[in-house]
């Protein structure tokens, strides 16, 4: 898949740009406000003579997304050295990510330049650039001008520059599919080629909707959490796939439900008493709940209780329609 990222060569936008980038391949902040937001600790910057820390800046906690997996991120402060003799430079606060270890907070320092207009500041100004962080697996919190020979960053110094992650879920194991031809399951078209913008998708592992009891059973495949204010709801296009595997005088149900309206979605409900593919989809679901995040659940429930039953090779695919 070819790298979209801009390079600096779009100074104004390629920090911005390829943020946005990243966030349509798994990587955020949920639920934005105050989490993981870059506030001013000390003020102070850090000196070229003395390099004990000054904690300059204070990262807050939140969770973020990463690679499609959601993460919790530890308050933490970060030094900002102190300004070149002659120019300002833009440098970057970001959350890196490392195998096996947590996610920290560091900082990226930007090139010194003269300013370009030289009658603007801050973000106004094309010059100096920022890192772009052009095809880099980070998360970017803000920008922070630092003015020649600055000893101390102030509030306006700190350009918010995070992203959400807008479409936020539980874990799941996830890979990512082509879709630029069009979504096609079993020689089923589900979505036609440039016909939506993707979102995510999702494939997950095999479920387990065995019973040992006498009454209905319920298997959950996908909880998606939506942020639907970032969703117009005219424009959505979901599909729910996965293998069925009824146990013997066994009928499974499918559907997706809305828990914060207790709302069926329509579109989504197969009943089936046979092991066969299951393939639902839905185009411009309009929830009742539009001003907080709602829980979209994928739900197995067998007709009567009985065991063996087995759900295999979930996934979900969700996008924007253009």
């Amino acid at each position: 898949m070819k790298d979209p990222s801009i390079s600096n060569s779009q100074p104004n936008h390629a920090l911005y740009v390829n943020s946005r980038i990243r966030k349509n391949r798994g990587y955020g902040i949920f639920d934005e406000g105050n989490k993981c937001r870059v506030e001013i600790e000390t003020g102070k910057c850090r000196s070229r003579e003395d390099t004990s820390k000054a904690n300059t800046l204070a990262v807050n906690s939140g969770h973020i997304l990463f690679n499609d997996e959601k993460i919790k991120f530890n308050p933490q402060k970060i030094d900002i050295d102190s300004g070149h003799d002659k120019h300002p430079r833009k440098d970057v606060v970001y959350i890196e990510k490392k195998p096996n270890n947590p996610p920290t907070a560091k900082v990226s320092k930007g090139k010194p330049e003269p300013k370009d207009p030289n009658n603007a500041t801050h973000e106004n100004t094309i010059r100096p650039t920022p890192d772009a962080f052009a095809g880099k697996d980070v998360i970017v919190l803000a920008e922070v001008w630092v003015n020649k020979r600055a000893q101390s960053i102030s509030a306006n110094d700190v350009l918010d520059r995070r992203v959400s992650s807008e479409v936020n879920y539980g874990k799941v194991h996830t890979d990512e599919l082509d879709v630029g031809s069009g979504l096609n399951i079993n020689g089923n078209t589900y979505i036609q080629e440039d016909e939506v913008e993707p979102i995510m998708v999702m494939n997950g592992l095999g479920e387990d909707a065995a019973s040992t009891t006498a009454t209905s059973y319920t298997a959950t495949t996908f909880k998606i959490h939506l942020k639907w204010d970032n969703l117009p709801s005219v424009n959505t296009v979901c599909s729910v796939s996965f293998q069925a595997s009824p146990g013997a005088n066994e009928t499974l149900k499918h559907n997706v439900k809305n828990m914060q309206d207790r709302e069926l979605v329509s579109g989504t409900e197969y009943t089936t008493g046979k092991s066969e593919p299951v393939h639902t989809n839905w185009d411009d679901y309009s929830p009742t709940t539009h001003s907080d995040p709602i829980t979209l659940t994928s739900q197995i429930k067998t007709s009567h209780g009985q065991n063996g039953s087995e759900i295999k090779n979930a996934a979900l695919w969700l996008g924007k329609r253009i």
